[in-house]
């Protein structure tokens, strides 16, 4: 018969052998079958109870490593062998004499049975007491072993040495690693922010081992919510409290508009990358402690942004080091101040036209959602409108992203910019645009091509612009377009044609025309259709015929030979092309593409005629520089004689630095590159917009 393979097992293998040798010294014995079948109902109940906890632990084996399934089958073979030793010796009638050390009764080969009897309990009994302790080293083993499974808590992994024997375990961050992995990828394309150390805490919170299934249970949840919430945190997006804040005006967005906008936080791109990205992910987390250079990665962000790293190297830079780094970085916070200190003491005032001076009337177009690099977007800026001004804005800063701040910049266009929270707040009398040219002698007019409710835009041109007079009826025109929440928009040609020809019933020498149009507006559409697939396809056609219209509306006024100044000025640009910080159409971020407009000024009738070509003005300026040439032109007429200068109106043209604010958010020119802040952290590089021109 073959002898099998002996187990590995300290003391076993001499006790074995010294039994075998004892054996062949007793010889037959009688009893033995009696011993043996008393072995057997005891070493079997072991056997079972250690066959059945191995059953039990295997439905989770394949998750705790090859290395425990290694330490059980060698248990298991261990105590397989040792029952087939016994049940040799048994089948010889050779019962066990001595310990397990291999200690037996020595003497002449032809002992007796009487002799060799008392040994036997005894050694039953050692043996027996060897194989409960093999089990039950075997269970502790098992239950000290056993891994605590949990999905937020990521994944448990047994470590071993180079023989299979375990030595400890390891908490990883699982699946979540790839959650954090992406968020660091979107923050180096500069796709959202990131906040370090919030990030951090979050992956503790996940690596904090939890052994209930309740709370684990609990913690799940608990950490879907905060994965969530943390992106929404670290992303571009407004604060939770800004959104809850424009809940009511969103809730006036149509249901196809609102899908619209979803529909374009979707970047195919950015998911292709991503899949590609969990591919990598698993492939390099087999081979690679990749939750470590996860945590790694976002600790060395956290030195960087907290200029911890700083304050290490700091101690090794010289003195004149130190300063130099001091000069070069401009203190911004300073710089705002300054600049709204010195605006505050800036202000036009208009005269009031000689006696013998020429009449004339002044028309303000205001748009909604018109920038340079919205007309530069659909490829427009060879639009041959923009030649027919006299006067060309390439820099011209609206100061705002939004409707109801950009109409009160113009209806206090007599004065300097002012902080975003005064302007909800009464100015000084000789700030106010249209009051001006009443007292100069212009009667004031108003017309618009929607009916003013969204956002309350009438309510705050009359409560914080003073522009109270009623605007013109729109009975009877017919509607062109269904805004974006709904309401009715009318043909801009059709509004302008209505005024001007009440204009020729009046007997008003001047008039000043407000007029405001949303056609432009993003997720305008025709009426009785939706606004998918997308308004921003239709964009381009809505300005063609926008400009069209312009164009045919200040014909006519030449055409009625009526002396009237036009002045285009659009309240912001509708973010056709969007950035990385923004989505196309969000104008959350006053960005310079959106703040930068088109801002033209033409002088039509009475025979006057323009001086050269359009004067194009490419300095940074603002509401005060539009403001500036009026007043000029109050003093000296432009249609005092058969031709004008341009070049005359915009001598000492008041210059303004580009600031634009919203409620939260305000970005700032300094020394020709851009800066961001929100208020709550240090002012950051706006790189995207710090790229030579035809970059970005």
């Amino acid at each position: 018969m073959t002898q099998p393979k002996k187990p590995d097992l300290p003391g076993w293998s001499d006790y074995l052998s010294r039994l075998g040798e004892q054996a062949k010294r007793d010889g037959q014995a009688p009893g033995a079958s009696r011993e043996r079948q008393q072995s057997q109902k005891v070493v079997e109940p072991s056997l079972r109870r250690t066959q059945s906890e191995q059953t039990e632990s295997g439905a989770t084996g394949n998750k705790r490593g090859p290395q425990l399934r290694h330490a059980k089958k060698a248990v298991e073979k261990s105590v397989a062998t040792t029952r087939l030793k016994t049940d040799e010796l048994h089948e010889r009638g050779c019962p066990p004499v001595g310990n397990k050390k291999g200690l037996a009764q020595k003497g002449p080969a032809t002992s007796s049975p009487v002799q060799s009897s008392p040994a036997q309990p005894a050694l039953f009994k050692s043996w027996l007491a060897s194989l409960a302790r093999l089990n039950i080293l075997a269970k502790l083993r098992e239950k000290r072993d056993k891994p605590v499974q949990s999905a937020s808590s990521g994944k448990t992994e047994e470590i071993a040495d180079d023989n299979g024997e375990q030595f400890g375990r390891r908490i990883t961050l699982g699946m979540w690693g790839f959650y954090f992995a992406v968020k660091l990828g979107m923050f180096l394309q500069e796709l959202i922010g990131f906040h370090p150390l919030e990030n951090l805490l979050f992956a503790v919170f996940i690596l904090y081992p939890v052994h209930s299934r309740f709370w684990s249970r609990i913690k799940n949840g608990i950490t879907a919510v905060v994965a969530v919430a943390l992106l929404y945190y670290d992303s571009w997006l407004p604060p939770l409290t800004r959104a809850i804040e424009k809940s009511s005006s969103l809730s006036h967005f149509s249901s196809s508009y609102m899908f619209e906008l979803l529909t374009r936080f979707i970047n195919w791109q950015i998911i292709g990358l991503m899949v590609v990205a969990w591919f990598v992910y698993r492939f390099a987390a087999s081979r690679l402690r990749v939750g470590v250079l996860v945590v790694a990665s976002m600790l060395m962000v956290w030195l960087v942004q907290s200029q911890l790293a700083d304050m290490l190297v700091s101690p090794l830079k010289s003195h004149e080091q130190i300063e130099s780094a001091a000069s070069m970085k401009p203190d911004l916070d300073g710089v705002l101040k300054a600049f709204f200190d010195k605006e505050a003491q800036r202000s036009v005032t208009f005269v009031t036209p000689p006696l013998d001076a020429a009449p004339f009337d002044i028309v303000f177009i205001h748009i909604c959602s018109l920038s340079w690099d919205d007309v530069r977007a659909v490829g427009l800026e060879q639009h041959p409108l923009w030649k027919k001004f006299d006067f060309l804005f390439k820099k011209f800063n609206s100061a705002a992203s939004y409707s109801g701040p950009a109409v009160i910049h113009l209806l206090r266009a007599t004065c300097g910019q002012q902080k975003h929270e005064n302007m909800y707040f009464a100015a000084p009398e000789k700030c106010y645009l249209m009051g001006s040219l009443e007292k100069s002698g212009f009667e004031p007019n108003l017309a618009l091509n929607h009916n003013g409710k969204f956002d309350d835009f009438l309510g705050m041109a009359q409560r914080h612009g003073q522009l109270t007079v009623p605007p013109l009826s729109h009975d009877g025109l017919p509607v062109e377009l269904e805004s974006f929440y709904g309401a009715p928009l009318y043909d801009d040609l059709t509004v302008l044609n209505r005024w001007l020809q009440l204009r020729r019933e009046s007997t008003s020498p001047r008039v000043a025309l407000f007029y405001n149009t949303a056609s432009l507006h993003d997720g305008n559409h025709l009426p009785g259709t939706d606004a998918l697939p997308n308004t921003l396809e239709s964009y381009q056609a809505r300005l063609v015929k926008f400009l069209g219209e312009l164009d045919q509306f200040m014909t006519s006024l030449e055409a009625s030979g009526r002396r009237t100044v036009v002045v285009m000025v659009p309240e912001h640009g509708g973010a056709v092309l969007g950035d990385k910080k923004q989505i196309a159409g969000l104008r959350e971020i006053p960005t310079p593409a959106i703040t930068l407009i088109p801002v033209g000024i033409r002088v039509i009738g009475g025979n006057a005629k323009r001086e050269g070509d359009t004067l194009s003005i490419d300095q940074p300026t603002s509401f005060l520089a539009i403001s500036h040439i009026l007043s000029r032109m109050l003093v000296n007429s432009p249609y005092a004689n058969a031709t004008f200068s341009p070049s005359y109106y915009v001598e000492n043209l008041p210059l303004t630095q580009f600031v634009s604010q919203n409620e939260k958010m305000t970005v700032m020119e300094n020394n020709g590159r851009y800066y961001l802040s929100d208020g709550t952290k240090p002012w950051e590089d706006y790189a995207e917009f710090n790229l030579p021109t035809g970059q970005r």
